[in-house]
């Protein structure tokens, strides 16, 4: 009997507390850890938009690696999300997307757990010695037994926020240097005429092959009254001795009826964009340095780079301060 009484004694006391935390307790937690990386923080940036390239550098992906993933939304951005299942009590079940960019400093993920409800951050602010990424973890309207765990968000989610920001640390620190200014961005589709041709001859020859091509396409808008919608392109099929190319320049036009020239469109989707600055024939370093960051961001090519000549060389003498955006399209490597 009196055994029964320790144990409702213990019991009623155990109660009050729950009952003093559950009305005491704060209704929201909030967390936060930091690193310095030695990169860039506009690649660091870029690679935290990809949600499939999460699990690079997430602390849980090696607590279960029996955890089912699903991504959903577009490849990168605002709604990019992924879903897991897992039956270690560590990873559990979820949800998460990005919430909120705010370009290029903050990505912002929206958690789902169970009934619970978060939002992280991950903050970047770069110096010269480096960029400082701060990762933060913010749940509000916590209660009931919610408020329990919530005492403990410290103790749980700090040393796995830690790990994480070490992970990516390491990642990032190894991600190949870039000369020129790159970034990957959603194409829209844009109609262009064009002209094929296939010759094999110097740089100086192919240079002025294109302006002939150029001038024709423009001679051939003008006669047809056909608006003029940006600067001249060119697409490399084939390079080495013998050089094939498609040279085009973006029109408003809905058909052409010249055997010589076609109408045709640029790739929609995602793109690797690099601002070049320089002489056409030094390009080459450039599309090197390209392909390593394409691969390095668990990306491959999805057909033929582009170029697209921004600075008019009439009106530019100066070969290094000419503009050229090269455009190599890419998809996500399964």
């Amino acid at each position: 009997m009196k055994t029964l009484k320790k144990v409702s004694l213990i019991v009623m006391v155990l109660t009050v507390l729950i009952g003093i935390v559950i009305v005491t307790a704060p209704s929201k937690t909030h967390i936060s850890r930091s690193v310095m990386i030695k990169a860039p923080s506009k690649l660091i940036f870029q690679n935290l938009l990809i949600m499939k390239n999460f699990n690079s550098w997430s602390p849980w992906r090696k607590k279960d690696l029996n955890t089912k993933y699903e991504f959903f939304g577009p490849l990168m951005g605002v709604d990019s999300g992924m879903s897991w299942e897992s039956e270690d009590a560590q990873v559990g079940n979820g949800e998460m997307r990005i919430k909120e960019v705010i370009y290029p400093t903050t990505v912002t993920y929206l958690i789902k757990f169970g009934s619970s409800q978060a939002t992280a951050s991950m903050i970047l602010n770069e110096s010269e010695i480096g960029t400082e990424v701060t990762w933060t973890y913010d749940e509000v309207e916590i209660s009931g037994f919610n408020k329990f765990f919530a005492l403990l968000t410290e103790t749980f989610i700090g040393p796995d926020y830690e790990e994480g920001l070490f992970n990516l640390k390491n990642m990032m620190e190894k991600a190949p240097v870039s000369t020129s200014d790159m970034e990957i961005m959603l194409s829209t589709s844009r109609s262009y005429i064009g002209t094929k041709d296939t010759l094999a001859a110097s740089m100086d020859m192919i240079s002025a092959k294109l302006a002939k091509s150029y001038g024709d396409i423009l001679s051939y808008a003008d006669r047809n009254r056909i608006e003029q919608e940006g600067p001249p392109i060119m697409f490399t099929l084939k390079a080495g001795e013998v050089f094939e190319f498609i040279a085009g320049i973006p029109m408003k036009a809905n058909w052409v009826d010249s055997e010589s020239l076609m109408l045709r469109a640029t790739p929609e989707g995602y793109e690797l964009r690099a601002s070049y600055y320089g002489p056409y024939k030094a390009m080459e370093p450039t599309y090197t340095e390209m392909e390593s960051l394409i691969g390095f961001l668990n990306m491959v090519s999805a057909s033929a780079p582009w170029e697209e000549y921004i600075t008019d060389p009439g009106l530019e003498p100066n070969p290094e301060y000419r503009l050229t955006y090269i455009h190599w399209p890419i998809k996500y490597r399964e």
